[in-house]
């Protein structure tokens, strides 16, 4: 069976690491980053490739909206889930314009449904 790798970008440690461990835990491999400047250096190595980045909005150095932005210029395809407490951002039609970005969790997270989207679009992604 394949262990998926997830990339979590969330300049929380606290959160971040948590969720890494619980990741971990459910057999994902897990790539962290604390801000999107460093992840989006990781994502542009030709040889790195994730099967779903999970990103926060608000970080420092790259705001989460110009890091997906371009992430959809170097991997168009990889699927992207949102986790942020400015839930105001569901209305921003911009951050779903491309397909990429699946879907928008609120923190704090129900731990059930990350690991419920994270199944649910993986499956997607591997009968595509």
């Amino acid at each position: 069976m394949k262990r998926y790798r997830i990339f979590l970008i969330d300049d929380d440690t606290e959160f971040r690491e948590s969720v890494a461990e619980l990741l971990m835990e459910e057999d994902y491999l897990v790539d962290e980053a604390a801000n999107g400047a460093v992840a989006i250096k990781q994502m542009a190595e030709p040889e790195y490739c994730p099967d779903l980045v999970l990103v926060d909005i608000a970080m420092p150095q790259m705001h989460g909206l110009e890091f997906i932005e371009r992430v959809h210029k170097i991997d168009p395809v990889v699927p992207i889930v949102v986790c942020s407490s400015k839930s105001g951002l569901i209305d921003d039609y911009s951050l779903f314009s491309t397909g990429q970005v699946r879907k928008f969790l609120t923190k704090p997270v129900d731990i059930e449904d990350l690991l419920t989207t994270l199944k649910e679009i993986l499956s997607e992604e591997t009968l595509a």
